[in-house]
């Protein structure tokens, strides 16, 4: 309900707002900013995510409730921000974000755009204790791998890596701002975290929510041989792309606790892979929804179908 996270922002007293969202939900970003403003007119709401770092002169241009729109990667940009904006400066020195500036009659301004983070062990684990864990989804929506328990358990997010080496049209991954290469963390500090919201907050059920897990397999077999080593008693779902995949690969990711894994076939049509630069045959999906099904996994398949 639009209206009442909007009171419950506010309620709370924050000293500014951050707001996310993809395409799909972009209106309900708009509409909670407008309600914000609403109740307290002179805050300050800055966005981001894949949609408006596609569209940022057009949302700061259009809807008047967002006052910053964050390009990328923003966990340098939303702090330097926050900065200058607690500290009356100007967001010119601010790189990746884009805004109008009231000093210049409203004139839009975007600001120069810096690489995304390059090593990503630089960035801290998320503030855990800031968050109501227990209200996290469970995972279990159509897998056979969980058992009737386990399927009411909240699920934990996580993400071992960023960026992708891929051309897909169709994808953020492959828009302006969003583009970046493919880098992972080191897998034992993954795997820490992991381990420390297992032990800590008693989460069981994992979601790997890389874009492509399985994009380098010498890290996807040192992340399982630190799961396996640690003996973490953990089940996992990850999303996986089916020419970077083999029976080896998934029997080790089986054997360390993958329950589940999503490939994007997107089509079964030859012509319109090679369209969508998928890179990718029907044969090779074939081949590794088998493998996959044959070491034990659910298997989710995802198409793209016109309307």
């Amino acid at each position: 309900n639009i209206k009442k996270a909007a009171k419950t922002i506010v309620r709370n007293n924050p000293d500014a707002v951050g707001l996310s969202a993809m395409t799909d939900n972009r209106f309900n970003l708009i509409e909670l900013s407008r309600e914000i403003k609403r109740i307290s007119p002179q805050m300050f709401i800055f966005v981001g995510g894949p949609h408006f770092t596609a569209t940022a002169e057009d949302a700061v241009n259009n809807v008047p409730t967002i006052d910053v729109v964050v390009i990328g990667e923003g966990e340098y940009s939303s702090v330097e921000l926050l900065n200058c904006y607690f500290s009356g400066k100007s967001f010119h020195q601010v790189k990746n974000i884009c805004f109008k500036d009231k000093q210049a009659n409203g004139k839009i301004v975007k600001t120069q755009i810096q690489p995304a983070v390059k090593n990503l062990d630089l960035l801290p684990m998320p503030a855990y204790h800031l968050l109501e864990l227990n209200k996290y989804s469970p995972l279990g929506f159509c897998l056979s791998n969980l058992n009737p328990q386990e399927k009411r358990m909240p699920a934990a997010s996580v993400i071992s890596s960023r960026g992708c080496p891929n051309s897909c049209i169709f994808c953020a991954n492959n828009s302006d701002g969003m583009k970046t290469e493919f880098r992972t963390r080191s897998p034992g500090l993954f795997v820490d975290e992991i381990q420390y919201l297992h032990e800590k907050y008693g989460f069981r059920i994992f979601n790997f929510w890389d874009d492509t897990f399985t994009i380098s397999k010498e890290f996807v077999l040192m992340v399982c041989e630190e799961i396996l080593k640690r003996n973490l008693r953990i089940k996992w779902y990850a999303r996986g792309r089916v020419n970077t995949v083999n029976r080896e690969i998934l029997q080790c990711m089986k054997d360390a606790g993958c329950i589940a894994i999503l490939f994007g076939a997107e089509s079964g049509s030859e012509k319109i892979l090679h369209t969508l630069k998928k890179n990718i045959t029907v044969e090779q999906i074939k081949k590794s929804v088998q493998d996959a099904a044959d070491v034990g996994m659910d298997v989710i398949v995802a198409f793209m179908i016109s309307s």
